[in-house]
């Protein structure tokens, strides 16, 4: 039962860490040709989440995901631009993708090193925003609305996203994080239509500025704490499920033990007591022998 209950646990957490279903894994990066090195490379499964109003009035909610085949916009995209952020100008990088499957809808990433986002020393990204152009894509979707959506993630300088607070790393390093994560584009329907996105076997780096190395477009990586706590959680598993093995063998040689009959324990225990004969009970073993070798010739 116990090698059982301990497959099935592992079973259910490789998954997470192995890497298994990356088919939509894409890889992208700004610019597109360079020397000598491109500012932002990002490689991740992305799946956004958005709710749209149908032409019957009824809110309907989709899955989009961002294909691998998804395309840099090199127009919209930038290695440096400022951007005002409640009346603050926050120096960032963007990268936009085009959703080449799903014509006239895109995504964006704002990635900044500014203290003010959390920051310092750090790229984090910030902001993400989708554009859905519903028309444009009306037999994809049921009812489709007649109207463009902006899905726009509001940033509050008093109130980091929670999406900076997650996806950062040191300047000069990469994050790396193969556990999914889900993080609110907007949920406050009076700010805007409803979405959220998902990354998952995430590596990033922005504010790149090094050559790549070797074939490798990101510099050395730090590992996101969702994976950490998930690869720890790999060795308490298994310790318990040692212990738990050596608990079940001492219970079952103990109820094998007490089903023996008595004469099988006595001879037990008296092969026991003599295999621990020290060398000052050596006279009375060979006492022992003698006595038993006479009686057997008198017989």
């Amino acid at each position: 039962m116990m090698p059982f209950v301990c497959c099935a646990l592992l079973g259910l957490m490789l998954p997470s860490i192995s890497g298994a279903g990356t088919n939509n894994k894409g890889s992208w990066q700004f610019p597109l040709r360079f020397p000598p090195y491109p500012c932002i490379v990002l490689t991740a499964q992305i799946d956004l989440y958005l709710t749209y109003t149908d032409n019957t009035g009824t809110e309907v909610d989709t899955v989009v995901h961002v294909l691998p085949t998804s395309t840099v916009d090199e127009d919209q995209s930038t290695c440096g631009k400022v951007l005002t952020v409640q009346n603050q100008s926050i120096l960032s990088q963007i990268l936009h993708i085009n959703l080449d499957q799903y014509r006239g809808w895109s995504v964006r990433f704002a990635f900044t090193k500014d203290s003010r986002l959390n920051a310092a020393g750090e790229f984090a990204l910030y902001q993400v925003n989708v554009t859905a152009d519903y028309p444009a894509t009306k037999t994809l979707f049921t009812n489709a609305p007649d109207s463009v959506y902006n899905y726009f993630l509001p940033v509050d300088l008093k109130n980091v996203p929670t999406v900076a607070d997650t996806i950062y790393a040191h300047l000069n390093k990469s994050l790396a994080c193969t556990a999914a994560q889900k993080f609110i584009i907007n949920n406050d329907p009076k700010k805007g239509p409803l979405a959220s996105f998902k990354l998952s076997y995430l590596q990033v780096e922005a504010f790149k500025v090094t050559t790549p190395q070797g074939g490798d477009k990101f510099d050395p990586k730090e590992i996101c704490p969702r994976d950490q706590n998930v690869t720890d959680i790999v060795p308490i598993i298994v310790g318990s499920c040692l212990a738990g093995l050596i608990v079940i063998t001492m219970v079952t040689y103990l109820i094998y033990r007490c089903q023996l009959p008595s004469e099988v324990l006595q001879l037990t225990g008296t092969h026991s007591r003599s295999s621990h004969v020290g060398p000052t009970d050596h006279p009375y073993v060979i006492s022992t022998d003698t006595n038993f070798r006479l009686n057997s010739l008198e017989d």
